[in-house]
Order: structure tokens, then C-alpha cells, then sequence
């Protein structure tokens, strides 16, 4: 999938992880993100909320600190949906 979205940005792969999301293919919204990372596209604030929405469904506690991390990277620490989301995600699997 990765190789037909070269010339997209990080709107059509958010996209992509949307419908993944919505159709019940969580798995896949994991590859739509390492095929990002592959082709160098950015990430944004959207696709750390989608990304941690997958890990609530299907991820674990592992994927989860992963995703907090590249938040942190990025400068998404002090964003109150991404943190609403990570309250979420740790709620979740830290059960």
C-alpha cells in the first residue's frame, strides 16, 4: 500500500488509518503507519490520536509508551486530545 501513496502527505494516510479504524481492520492502521515512517512522511497530531485509538483496540501497553514517545518527540506532550487519548490508552492496559 505504502508504494502507491509515495507522493501523499500525512492528510491521505490519516485517511487511510481512518477508514482502517472505521471498518474494523485495526491491524492495518499499523502498517499504514510503518509505511509512513518508510517514506519519510510526517507525522501530525492526527495520526498520533489514530494510531492510539488502534493500540486501545487491539495494541498493548508496549505500542501505546511507543506512541507516547513519538508524541513527546515531536512536541505534542502538552496537547490536551493527545493526552486525553494516552489517559486512555494507559487506562486500558495498565488494568
Amino acid at each position: 500500500m505504502a508504494t502507491r501513496m509515495e507522493a501523499r502527505g500525512a492528510k491521505e494516510f490519516n485517511w487511510v488509518m481512518r477508514r482502517c479504524l472505521e471498518s474494523g481492520f485495526c491491524e492495518s492502521v499499523f502498517d499504514v503507519y510503518k509505511g509512513m515512517r518508510m517514506l519519510c512522511v510526517g507525522l501530525d497530531g492526527y495520526t498520533l490520536l489514530l494510531m492510539n485509538q488502534a493500540v486501545m483496540r487491539v495494541g498493548g501497553l508496549g505500542e501505546g509508551m511507543m506512541i507516547h514517545c513519538v508524541g513527546i518527540e515531536m512536541g505534542f506532550g502538552s496537547d490536551v486530545y493527545f493526552g486525553n487519548t494516552l489517559i486512555e490508552v494507559y487506562g486500558v492496559w495498565c488494568d
